[in-house]
């Protein structure tokens, strides 16, 4: 019995393993955030040529995700831990905010 736990483990274990090698090759793959303009949420889309940000059209919404992220219902997407949020495309809130009151 012992020896058969054993070697159920070590499938289990290799199972895991196997998974989190899959999920890290999808990791890997280099993606872009959109925000749908009717919900507000981020969703991730492959960065290939029709994805670019500059070819997205002006208006975007998550009906046109190409992931089963593809309605307003479904819930955000959450960044990586080792993704980094860059506001520096950003417009909004850099004028305005300070010495209106003079």
């Amino acid at each position: 019995k012992e020896a058969a736990a054993k070697e159920a483990a070590a499938k289990e274990a290799a199972a895991k393993e196997a998974a989190a090698k899959e999920a890290a090759a999808v990791d890997e793959e280099p993606t872009v955030f959109v925000q749908c303009d009717k919900c507000d949420k981020w969703r991730r889309l492959p960065l290939e040529d029709m994805y670019k940000p500059e070819n997205l059209p002006e208006r975007w919404f998550c009906w046109m995700s190409p992931t089963d992220r593809n309605t307003c219902e479904k819930p955000q997407e959450r960044m990586d831990r080792d993704e980094i949020f860059d506001e520096t495309d950003s417009e909004e809130g850099e004028e305005g905010e300070e010495g209106d009151g003079d």
